[in-house]
């Protein structure tokens, strides 16, 4: 058997692309982390207005369902619900996650180390 040169890029390659998708799934996560207790607005497929809003409270590991807690639509309020991608046109999120003080403290913070 022969190897050539072009298979020994695969191999390269094949570590490239290894490290690429740890690099994007890592920073999927950090995304998905940022977006947990923000508020959500959700239109679903074949609506031309927001059919329910609620608070994002993460995502399924294979990212095809996602839990929103406190769930309004049309038809009440829901505790928490699981929302599958399928069914959903967009997600709009709102600012509001619960620990913005905390944050801006950190933020003083550094203001007083950089004065």
């Amino acid at each position: 058997m022969v190897v050539t040169a072009r298979d020994d890029a695969h191999v390269a390659d094949d570590d490239d692309a290894r490290a690429c998708r740890a690099y994007l799934r890592a920073r999927a996560m950090r995304v998905w982390r940022e977006l947990v207790r923000r508020e959500v607005e959700i239109t679903l497929r074949g609506d031309g207005a927001p059919a329910a809003t609620g608070v994002f409270a993460g995502v399924d590991a294979a990212e095809t369902t996602f839990l929103v807690e406190s769930l309004t639509s049309a038809l009440g309020t829901t505790p928490k619900a699981r929302v599958r991608w399928s069914d959903v046109l967009s997600l709009r999120f709102g600012g509001s996650r619960g620990d913005d003080d905390d944050d801006d403290d950190d933020d003083d913070d550094d203001d007083a180390r950089d004065g």
